[in-house]
């Protein structure tokens, strides 16, 4: 049986994450967590860990990064709007040299 990795046949392999917006909008809280907690509150604190990803996946190589936020097909408010500016601005510099 023959295996070709995406090297040898000449094509480029581009690591797709769900983006940061869309994880925290589909997540569900824990139990024993308030319905009005807002998981968009915890935006900054995941940021670090996509940066952290990001990172690697440039050493690892990698020239292209896929974001899928799926949510941006919903009707959504101001606030999630904003969220989507704020985390890739805050990614923007962990992004430098990639296509997006």
């Amino acid at each position: 049986m023959l295996t070709w990795s995406s090297m040898q046949l000449g094509v480029d392999t581009v690591p797709v994450l769900v983006g940061p917006v869309s994880y925290l909008l589909l997540s569900k809280a824990a139990k024993g967590v308030e319905k009005s907690f807002s998981l968009l509150s915890l935006l900054d604190s995941i940021l670090p860990i996509y940066k952290e990803v990001v990172t690697e996946l440039k050493a690892a190589g990698a020239s292209w990064i896929q974001f899928d936020e799926p949510t941006l097909v919903k009707d959504l408010a101001a606030h999630e709007l904003a969220a989507f500016s704020s985390a890739y601005a805050a990614l923007e510099s962990a992004l430098s040299g990639l296509n997006v």
